[in-house]
């Protein structure tokens, strides 16, 4: 079987037409598409961050020298790499059938439910008193709209894609395809960044520290030391490309044979491992919604990442955003599909009593914060932790406790 030529997809999406990616990064980034040469020297790259940074233009000069630097002799080891890890980055992508098998959908889940949760919603949120349940918002109603298109194709049929079927049945397998993806898009297309060192108001020269080829996680990070700028180089050169290459093809053939373990040989038809678990998801949540307020489940496996950078994808709580929000194990969902009456039992008890003491938590709070939600994650050995998580939160994870009365004074403190 030939090879599907990655690097080339990703040359002619990004490459070729110069487009600017910015999923993943503040608006306020600035971003710079440039290609790596020998022959430009960092320095130039340097001094285009800062110009832009401090709010100024690039010269003439300049753009011509990142703009016909080509494809040719491309390098990423001249540029020094500093805080490098394995994190995984999102990439915003126009995949296609043979590629990653999740972003596509994720990215435009997280773009539509950004727009949700900021044009939707309205300046001056209504103030909320306790004793009783708040009114069913804007962006509940869109929330809902999304999560029902995540699950349904273009003509309205429920479908779970394979994505989640992968994710659900085999998540360590799932994660080594998401990590061989994230190599593969790494090894020519670079995030960097630039970051406004510390320094006196009105000092004449301002420092900056640059960072080549960093992840996601590692932005974040930066960001939290003070001004950042960043933006996507690109390694086009023979080397990165076929490294790109094999890497994804890597992570191609391990969903295929995936796809082929689940496939009945005589009927030549590919069958879902865990259709009893979403059945058992799609359970819970009509058991757990009513008509004011909507309640959502997520499930994590081992090696899954809860916490990823796009908080609307993969194993993250707060991926569908509906007012209620719960993540159980696979382990879970699978005893409830299963029907073992006395583990089933005992899981859906720690189930009702999670949703249970939300809602307590929600008719408990009085204040007006905006886009508010609620959250409850539940370990196999019953344990519970409450999160709720709101416009302009700090940490856009939101904030969390070990009992439901901590979380509702953690979320009456931030009251303005």
């Amino acid at each position: 079987m030939a090879m599907y030529d990655y690097a080339s997809f990703l040359y002619q999406t990004y490459g070729k037409n110069d487009l600017s990616l910015t999923q993943g990064l503040n608006r306020e980034t600035v971003h710079i598409n440039y290609n790596v040469n020998k022959n430009v020297d960092t320095d130039i790259i340097k001094r285009d961050m800062a110009a832009y940074l401090k709010g100024s233009t690039i010269d003439s000069d300049s753009s011509k020298v990142l703009n016909d630097s080509g494809i040719d002799k491309a390098s990423s080891s001249d540029n020094v790499q500093t805080n490098k890890t394995s994190d995984s980055a999102t990439v915003s992508s126009k995949q296609n059938d043979a590629c990653s098998v999740e972003l596509s959908k994720e990215a435009q889940i997280y773009a539509e439910n950004n727009a949700s949760a900021t044009n939707t919603i309205e300046a001056t949120q209504p103030y909320k008193y306790a004793g009783t349940t708040s009114p069913r918002e804007d962006w509940e109603n869109e929330s809902a709209r999304l999560k029902n298109n995540y699950n349904h194709d273009h003509l309205g049929n429920y479908r779970i894609s394979e994505s989640e079927m992968l994710r659900m049945s085999n998540p360590e397998l799932y994660s080594k395809i998401m990590d061989l993806e994230d190599q593969a898009r790494r090894s020519v297309m670079h995030l960097d960044a630039c970051v406004e060192l510390p320094h006196e108001e009105g000092a004449a020269d301002i420092e900056y520290k640059y960072y080549y080829n960093i992840s996601q996680k590692e932005f974040d990070e930066l960001k939290k030391q003070g001004k950042v700028f960043g933006g996507y180089s690109f390694d086009w050169s023979e080397s990165a490309r076929k490294r790109a290459n094999e890497l994804y093809n890597e992570a191609f053939q391990l969903k295929r044979q995936w796809r082929l373990d689940n496939t009945d040989k005589v009927a030549s038809r590919f069958n879902n491992p865990v259709s009893k678990q979403f059945t058992a998801l799609d359970f819970l949540e009509a058991l757990h919604s009513d008509d004011k307020h909507q309640t959502s489940f997520n499930f994590y496996g081992k090696g899954l990442d809860e916490h990823p950078h796009n908080i609307y994808t993969g194993a993250s709580m707060w991926r569908f955003s509906t007012k209620f929000n719960v993540l159980i194990s696979n382990d879970a969902l699978s005893i409830i599909a299963n029907g073992d009456s006395k583990w089933a039992s005992s899981v859906m008890e720690d189930i009702n009593t999670a949703v249970g003491n939300m809602k307590k938590i929600e008719k408990a709070y009085e204040g007006n914060a905006v886009y508010l939600r609620f959250g409850a994650r539940i370990d196999d050995n019953g344990s519970i932790t409450y999160h709720a998580n709101f416009k302009d939160c700090e940490d856009k994870y939101g904030i969390s406790a070990d009992t439901p009365d901590q979380l509702l004074e953690k979320l009456m403190s931030y009251n303005k």
